[in-house]
């Protein structure tokens, strides 16, 4: 989040935010690696492109973004829950124990 290009491999987890558009994607061996960080170093219109857009994805990815996306899954599963188990919970005339109970 420091404003400076990004050249990573382009296998594994950091594809999950990772894209062309926001780094320097290269295949996993020196050469390759290597002239990623070249081209990357180059002063063009593009490195800041793919720099405004890493850090437009770092805010996509803070604490606080991920704690609001967590709670609106939360929701969506407290939604469904009252919406469908419950009924069909109360219509069978069993109880219901729910873990904090």
């Amino acid at each position: 989040a420091s404003g400076t290009a990004v050249v990573l491999p382009n296998r594994g987890g950091v594809l999950s935010y990772a894209t062309t558009e926001n780094a320097w994607l290269s295949d996993p061996n020196q050469i390759a690696f290597a002239n990623a960080v070249r081209t990357a170093m180059d002063k063009t219109p593009q490195r800041q492109k793919k720099i405004t857009a890493a850090l437009k994805t770092v805010g996509e990815h803070s604490s606080q973004s991920a704690t609001k996306n967590l709670f609106t899954v939360y929701d969506h599963m407290w939604e469904k829950f009252c919406r469908q188990v419950l009924p069909a919970v109360q219509r069978s005339g069993r109880s219901l124990r729910l873990g904090w109970q």
